[in-house]
């Protein structure tokens, strides 16, 4: 994995990847801030491998998945480095007929086996709690 990583403006970072995709890392303080931290991208891109693998998993077992979101919450350090020190996960299942037994198996398998960004903040320290619900559509 290569990319390129270059200021376009005071404190806001351009990401290109090596096939062409962009992204921007904000690191200005409140109101002025409209793109990501570094820190918030690394929150928010733990948390959306965990919601594709659950989907992916979910999909195989043949369940229509109409919507599955993820309310999350991240609490870092007071001291350097800030590092993330308590993440929560709540994964809201849309769908008919989606065995909630089902969906625990996937998260689980997920935050265990297949999530490397979630697993990595676990490994770094970082306290991980969940939880889920389903609901019929």
């Amino acid at each position: 994995m290569k990319g390129i990583l270059r200021t376009v403006e005071d404190r806001i970072f351009l990401v290109k990847t090596e096939d062409g995709r962009y992204n921007t890392l904000d690191l200005r303080d409140k109101p002025e801030k409209s793109g990501l931290s570094p820190m918030e991208t690394m929150l928010f891109a733990a948390a959306g491998c965990s919601a594709i693998d659950v989907l992916v998993i979910l999909t195989k077992k043949r369940y229509e998945v109409r919507e599955l979101i993820m309310e999350i919450e991240g609490r870092r350090r007071e001291e350097h480095p800030k590092i993330w020190e308590y993440i929560k996960y709540r994964y809201i299942v849309r769908g008919r007929g989606i065995k909630p037994e089902d969906v625990e198996k996937a998260i689980q398998l997920s935050l265990n086996k297949y999530c490397s960004a979630t697993i990595t903040l676990v490994r770094a320290g970082a306290k991980l709690e969940w939880e889920y619900r389903v609901e019929e559509e």
